[in-house]
């Protein structure tokens, strides 16, 4: 179980620090296309929301950016923080480099450490890592240096630079190329031996634990890609990232002619409807264990969502008061509060689809017509005065808050073994 839970923690800490800044001054720019020259020095961080940004400019502080693609060529003195399709970096980082990217290239120096996770993940020759590197991706090509640790987990991954420290390895496929040199030990798992190529050199010990090969099916699903992470929490994570997107569009101008008045509450649905139909579609598992949790224990669903929303705040503030339980306490509040809008989610879907099953004489509806249903008839019936319609919505967060904890759990603990019948006497 620990083991499971290890890749969703990392997920959720490394997205965590995308709001962490050294300090309160920040300047903001939201445009579909943004392009600081190298002439600009902002002295302050910067926060980024658009389409495509190009940055050539020197920032004395951190970089947060949601967006479609990013390239940076300037001089970051702070760490860099990136949610987006894609993000090239060849500009240097004195900081860290943290993404939650499609594809991340970097070709540049970090100045402390590499958190990224992806679909590919390339660290080019001239891209050097000062400290330790942390990678989950389908495919990742280090090529440069990293004078730390490295640790990946992938499908594929092919080493071809120098690694100062230990590497611990978890993949499909493993290739050293011949200008692969590892200074410390190497530990992997994998289904074959890796492929150590002549002249690629590990001065430490080699330790190689067989594994079997995952189903090959599961490269179709992009989102196979992060071992042990549940799909939910990478598409929700991306919807959310998607609702950044249209919020900052939304600000930019570009409705304005019109009257932005109007259009932000319908980008706002827009953005939940797609986060619905993303998180329920996409996990089939799931899906299907949040549904049988919250017809078969309607009771226990309730029990434990009411359960939750009564503790969870007082836990969340007897952690945040402490200054060694405040990144804990963030943490479990990122948790909790994903929890709560994923179990809002899967009340819609349910509630749309009793309703189309009794329409349709109980036969089994579309999940994606069951969601944009349910989404749209809870958010109408939210809006029903005199206290009701904020009651419909809070029984509607409980008993689905309950379902998916549940659904959670039951998915995370290990299968129990069935025993074997005994053997009749001759």
């Amino acid at each position: 179980m620990f083991r499971k839970l290890t890749t969703p923690a990392l997920l959720f800490f490394a997205f965590l620090l995308l709001f962490f800044s050294e300090s309160h001054a920040f300047k903001s720019y939201s445009s579909p296309n943004i392009k600081l020259p190298s002439d600009s020095v902002i002295t302050e961080d910067v926060y980024l929301t658009g389409d495509k940004i190009k940055m050539d400019a020197t920032v004395d502080g951190d970089l947060v950016g949601f967006c479609r693609s990013l390239v940076f060529e300037g001089k970051l003195t702070g760490a860099m923080n990136v949610f987006s399709y894609q993000t090239v970096v060849f500009g240097e980082i004195e900081n860290s480099l943290r993404c939650f990217c499609y594809e991340v290239d970097v070709n540049s120096l970090v100045g402390r450490d590499l958190i990224a996770f992806g679909y590919r993940v390339n660290l080019g020759p001239a891209g050097t890592v000062k400290n330790d590197a942390l990678i989950f991706c389908n495919q990742a090509i280090l090529d440069g240096n990293i004078e730390g640790d490295l640790t990946v987990g992938c499908k594929k991954v092919t080493i071809g630079g120098t690694i100062d420290g230990d590497v611990d390895l978890e993949a499909d496929r493993i290739y050293l190329l011949p200008t692969a040199s590892i200074k410390g030990n190497l530990t992997y798992k994998s289904p074959q031996p890796a492929k150590i190529e002549s002249g690629a050199t590990i001065l430490g010990v080699t330790d190689w634990k067989e594994v079997e090969e995952k189903d090959k099916k599961e490269g179709k699903n992009l989102f196979a890609i992060l071992p042990g992470l549940p799909t939910n929490l990478i598409v929700f994570q991306i919807a959310m990232g998607g609702l950044s997107l249209l919020t900052g569009l939304a600000y930019s101008g570009i409705f304005s002619a019109v009257g932005i008045g109007i259009f932000i509450p319908i980008l706002l649905i827009i953005a939940i409807m797609i986060a619905a139909l993303v998180a329920v579609t996409l996990s089939r598992q799931f899906t299907e264990a949040v549904r049988n949790k919250a017809y078969c224990q309607s009771l226990k669903s309730l029990s434990l969502g009411l359960l939750i929303l009564i503790i969870a705040p007082i836990v969340l503030l007897i952690l945040m008061v402490t200054f060694l339980g405040l990144p804990l306490g963030i943490l479990a509040l990122l948790f909790f509060v994903l929890s709560a809008l994923l179990g809002w989610i899967f009340s819609a879907y349910l509630f749309g689809e009793r309703i189309l099953r009794f329409i349709s004489a109980g036969k089994t509806p579309s999940r994606a017509v069951s969601t944009l249903l349910g989404v749209l008839l809870l958010l109408l019936l939210g809006l029903i005065p005199y206290f009701v319609g904020f009651l419909i919505t809070l029984v509607a967060l409980i008993w689905g808050l309950g379902a998916v904890l549940l659904a959670g759990h039951s998915l995370l603990r290990p299968a129990e073994k069935i025993p074997e019948p005994a053997t009749a006497p001759a």
